[in-house]
Parts: C-alpha cells; sequence; structure tokens
C-alpha cells in the first residue's frame, strides 16, 4: 500500500532536519524512583549493572490490519488500512499511568495509533481508571514492576514478587494480563529472564532511547526519535515527562512522512516468545 506525504509531513520532515542534537542513545538512564503518581523521576548516583540487548526477529512479519480506535461514521473510509509490518515501529511509553497520560491518550485517539505501555504496578492501583481506558481502546500494556527497582540487584523471589505484584495490579484495574515485562533501567540476564519468563512474558528493550527524562524537551524527543527510527524499531520514552507527551504528535507525523507506521508491540510482533529478550524485530539473534 503506498502513501503519498502530505504537505503537512513535508514539512514536519523539513522542521525535523533543522533540528540539532539528534541521536541514539542504547542506554537506558540513570535509574530512577517513580513515586505513585507523582510523575516525578529522580537520577541515582550509580548507573546499574550492563543489561543485555539481544534482539529477537519476529520477521517475516505477516500483513496485519490495525484496527481503528474510532469506528468510521457511515460512508466514511477507515483510515486503519493493512499495513506491511517491516515497515512498522513501536512506540512505547514507560513509568505511567500518571493523569497526564490521559492526554496522550487523547492525542492517540486522534492520530489513531496504538502504543505500548509499561506500567508501574503502584501506579496502575493509583489510576485503575486510566488503565481501564487503556485496555479499552485497544493499547498495549506491559509490566514495568511494582516501584521501579533494578531486579538484577534482587532475589529470584524478589524479582518475583516484582512482577506478580505488578501482574496483579493491571488486571484488577481492569487491563488484561501482559505479555510484555519491561526491566527498569533496561537491567536483565539470565537469571531474571528466567524469572519472567516463567511467568509468559516477553523482555522488552528497545533500540532507540530518546533520553526524553534527561532533556526534557519536546523538540528533541521529536527529533531523536524520528531521526534515529527505522523499520522494526523499539523507540523508549516515558510519559510521565509533559514535555514526551507534547512531543507525540510530532512523532508520528514524522514517522509517517519517513514511510513508517507507529503501531504498539502486540501490532509488531504478533506471538512473542516468552523469555526471550527484543530490542527491534530486526536483529536475528535472540537469547
Amino acid at each position: 500500500m503506498k502513501r503519498l506525504l502530505t504537505s503537512g509531513a513535508v514539512a514536519v520532515l523539513t522542521a525535523l532536519s533543522m533540528l540539532a542534537g539528534t541521536g541514539t542513545s542504547h542506554a537506558e538512564p540513570k535509574a530512577m524512583l517513580v513515586g505513585t503518581g507523582s510523575g516525578v523521576s529522580h537520577p541515582l548516583d550509580q548507573d546499574p549493572a550492563p543489561s543485555f540487548r539481544i534482539g529477537r526477529s519476529a520477521l517475516p512479519l505477516k500483513l496485519k490490519p490495525i484496527a481503528p480506535l474510532i469506528p468510521p461514521a457511515p460512508g466514511e473510509i477507515n483510515e486503519f488500512e493493512q499495513v506491511w509490518c517491516e515497515n512498522c515501529v513501536a512506540i512505547t511509553y514507560d513509568d505511567g499511568p500518571v493523569p497526564n497520560t490521559n492526554v496522550l491518550l487523547d492525542v492517540l485517539k486522534k492520530k489513531r495509533v496504538h502504543a505500548s505501555f509499561f506500567l508501574i504496578g503502584g501506579n496502575a492501583k493509583a489510576y485503575p481508571e486510566i488503565v481501564k481506558r487503556l485496555h479499552n481502546e485497544g493499547h498495549d500494556i506491559g509490566n514495568h514492576t511494582l516501584n521501579h527497582p533494578q531486579l538484577t540487584a534482587l532475589s529470584n523471589a524478589r524479582v518475583a514478587y516484582q512482577i506478580d505484584s505488578t501482574n496483579t495490579a493491571i488486571k484488577e484495574a481492569g487491563g488484561r494480563y501482559p505479555k510484555w515485562m519491561r526491566p527498569p533501567y533496561g537491567a536483565t540476564n539470565n537469571r531474571v529472564a528466567s524469572v519472567i519468563g516463567s511467568r509468559d512474558q516477553a523482555v522488552a528493550l528497545w533500540d532507540v532511547d530518546t533520553v526524553d527524562w534527561r532533556h526534557r524537551s519536546t523538540a528533541k524527543t521529536c527529533s531523536i526519535a524520528v531521526a534515529n527510527a527505522q523499520a522494526g524499531s523499539i523507540i523508549l520514552m516515558h510519559d510521565i515527562h509533559p514535555s514526551t507527551v507534547n512531543a507525540a504528535e510530532c512523532i508520528i507525523d514524522g514517522l509517517r512522512a519517513k514511510g513508517l507506521h507507529p503501531v504498539s508491540l502486540a501490532e509488531l510482533f504478533e506471538e512473542p516468545e516468552a523469555g526471550v529478550t527484543y530490542t527491534s524485530a530486526n536483529d536475528g539473534s535472540h537469547h
């Protein structure tokens, strides 16, 4: 299916090309303590231990229809046509939900896009109505632990507690059992991945880090995401930051202008394999 660039899309690409300071970072930011519902994060003094960054290819991917968030009115053309998912890019958000997540959901609904949200269990308990909205509007909900610890520093029992408590919080808030788990800071290893896999969940990392937690700039978040994304990429962002929420429309328009389709992980990977670590849909290696 061919898509022509609109004048607006061309304008987005032109604007992005003028922004300076873009780049791709493959490391998670310094550890953050995420207060329940506060939307505030604080860097810790030490970087976490290096995490595994091993991709798992789900290609060749099938031609998949992306369901509309808003049913078309009678006589309207459904804008959610089938897309080739080798041109898809997963947009993902960590650390919510928080009240500002609703603003992001409004944008995604307007742009007819699904995304993946990795929820903190404590925040899911605090804002169950947002979890329910995420589920009802077709977004992908993943596990991001109960209170954002570095899992590689915990015992197996404590890792299991962090995962299980969050799975329960998500389900009780109105979501479904998550297929995906993202370790805070991207800190994982064989032992942690094994515990995650025993919960029938895959490990979601990323290949494009917007570093939105550091610069808190809407323009930079958009520029980094669009400039570095390629077919099969997984983009890391944090919806606890208003600047990131404000960048959503720019990112969606910019990706589409490049011929890429913003989707959720559920749309990028049909059947993620439990215990396997995914960084993108392009890397044929897996762990």
